[in-house]
């Protein structure tokens, strides 16, 4: 099953990695401009909760993106490829 394209799922990016949440059905992917939380609870209709842009993260997605992301709750870890 993949997601509709639409204006909340636009700037999810390639997953080099993802994070899943053990409190629920929760997901943390990586976006253009940062990372996105959302509500897999209903895997045909999942929710978009949160999209947070990170500074310093500028397109096209190579030297200073998040390619990947880490959620120990409460914490998020999303190094950028040449940052770490």
């Amino acid at each position: 099953m993949f997601m509709k394209r639409n204006s909340e799922t636009y700037d999810i990016t390639e997953g080099h990695g993802l994070s899943f949440s053990y409190l629920g059905n929760y997901v943390l992917l990586t976006a253009t401009y940062g990372i996105q939380f959302w509500d897999w609870s209903n895997i045909t209709n999942p929710v978009l909760l949160n999209y947070l842009r990170l500074p310093g993260i500028i397109p096209p997605g190579y030297s200073l993106s998040a390619w990947w992301a880490f959620w120990q709750a409460p914490y998020v870890y999303p190094p950028t490829s040449t940052s770490g």
